[in-house]
């Protein structure tokens, strides 16, 4: 709790400027607060897709200064159904290893918009499809946002869990693997979406001379590529 029940925030916009400075809450008598920020204050530039603010907040703590930031985004209402829990899913996690927080679908949809050049009806028009191609394009997002988080996973989730009284083990994650199946999840969405083409594997025989341990006949392999 604030020394006094006290502490003040300057709010910051887009291009960093203040918006509010020195704006003074008072009464506070836990360790959290509620803090406000008028409509009027988060509204989007005509011409931004998105935009930022910036919250800096002062108190004294036992005597001593303490400043804390906390960012947050302003965007108009994305029309996708893609969710934290589809992207733990797809890792094979659980939220207290990847909190909502740290997955950022919002990132994940606008890279998908830049993905195709044709000034983003495609991938619009598809979250409105009431088809396959809308769960191409969330299909997408959930991909991209794998992708977004890769860089930290293999710090961020543990092998092994235990709460005392039980312990699990998990088997060990490929995250190769793991990235190569969301950018080919991503790529197929996106060509589906686009309408580019397909082309399907060709399956062919490759035969080896080798005789089988077993049954001392050659062996067969079937293959795809």
């Amino acid at each position: 709790m604030p020394d006094n029940g006290t502490f003040s925030y300057d709010l910051r916009g887009q291009d960093g400027s203040l918006i509010q400075t020195n704006v003074v809450v008072g009464g506070v008598t836990n360790t959290s607060a509620i803090v406000t920020i008028s409509q009027t204050l988060n509204q989007i530039a005509s011409g931004h897709d998105f935009e930022k603010r910036m919250l800096v907040f002062y108190a004294n703590l036992n005597g001593s200064p303490w400043t804390y930031r906390l960012n947050y985004r302003l965007c108009p209402w994305l029309n996708f159904t893609a969710t934290g829990d589809d992207v733990r899913s797809f890792i094979g996690i659980g939220s207290g290893e990847l909190p909502d927080r740290d997955i950022d679908l919002v990132a994940a949809y606008l890279d998908c918009l830049g993905y195709i050049d044709d000034n983003n009806t495609a991938f619009e028009s598809a979250l409105i499809s009431g088809g396959d191609l809308e769960r191409q394009a969330n299909r997408a997002i959930v991909a991209q946002a794998v992708i977004l988080a890769m860089p930290s996973l293999q710090t961020r989730i543990s092998q092994m869990e235990n709460d005392g009284n039980m312990s699990a083990q998990r088997f060990q994650i490929d995250f190769s693997d793991l990235e190569s199946r969301a950018s080919d999840q991503l790529s197929r969405a996106i060509n589906l979406i686009t309408g580019r083409l397909l082309v399907a594997p060709s399956m062919t025989a490759v035969a080896y001379d080798m005789p089988d341990p077993f049954m001392g006949s050659p062996r067969f392999y079937w293959r795809i590529g």
